[in-house]
Order: structure tokens, then C-alpha cells, then sequence
């Protein structure tokens, strides 16, 4: 199977940001993959970077939904003890907590036998750095 995992960074570009784009790579990516994954902590980056832009802008509600929308179908992955174990472990550059949480959960759906190929979605650069360091493939 195909897998596509999301860090919240493509869908805030995309979706918060209007960034029309990083929309079309978002959509694009989505249709390629067999199955999309992004972590718990997506929903709660997404709802934080929505309430920052309303305070700024006044669109929360409607830019919200709209990204929520977009991992619906996603399998969640929750912040399991594996998951947080590997994201305290070293990585081969500095990394921020979150981003080492996501950089984890992509690497832990890297592992499911059921996944053959597996390519991660980031606008994130120092998720992207990381990310390829440690053998991720990125969109």
C-alpha cells in the first residue's frame, strides 16, 4: 500500500493560508496514496493555527472546517508510548518537540507491514530536514 502521512504544516499552508499551490500538492498527494495518516496532534496544531488567524483575520470557522475536513478520512494516529518514546530518542539534526512527534508517527507508519511505500507531506523545513535524514520520502 501506498501511504501518505501529513504534518499539519501542508494543511495549514493549504487550507488556513489559502496558499492555492500547496493546495493543488495537498489534493495531489491525497489522490495518489492508498491510504493518508497524519497524528492526533494534527487536530489540535490545526484548531491552535486557526484560532491564531482569527485573531488576526476573523475567518476561523470557515478556514477550519475546511482543513478539518481534509483528514477525515485519515487513520489518526494516537500519541502511543511508541510513538513518544521514539520522538524523545536522538534524530540526526535538531528538532523541535512537535515536529519530532510527527517525524516519529510517520516512522512508526513506515513500520506497518501493510505499508510498501510511504511519503511524507511537510512545508515544515526543519521537518523536511529531519524528516529526509532519517530516510523519510517527501512529496
Amino acid at each position: 500500500m501506498k501511504a501518505l502521512y501529513l504534518e499539519t504544516s501542508a494543511i495549514a499552508r493549504a487550507y488556513l493560508h489559502l496558499d492555492v499551490d500547496d493546495h493543488a500538492t495537498l489534493q495531489s498527494a491525497i489522490q495518489e496514496a492508498d491510504e493518508v495518516f497524519t497524528s492526533a496532534l494534527t487536530d489540535v496544531e490545526l484548531r491552535r493555527a486557526a484560532t491564531q488567524l482569527a485573531h488576526r483575520e476573523g475567518k476561523r470557522a470557515e478556514l477550519l472546517v475546511a482543513a478539518l475536513e481534509c483528514i477525515r478520512d485519515a487513520d489518526i494516529i494516537p500519541l502511543t508510548d511508541k510513538v513518544l518514546a521514539r520522538a524523545g530518542g536522538a534524530f540526526p539534526l535538531p528538532i523541535r518537540t512537535l515536529d519530532a512527534l510527527h517525524v516519529a508517527t510517520a516512522l512508526e507508519v513506515q513500520l506497518r507491514p501493510e505499508v510498501t511505500a510511504l511519503v511524507m507531506l511537510s512545508r515544515d523545513k526543519r521537518v523536511r530536514e529531519v524528516a529526509t535524514a532519517v530516510g523519510l520520502q517527501l512529496v
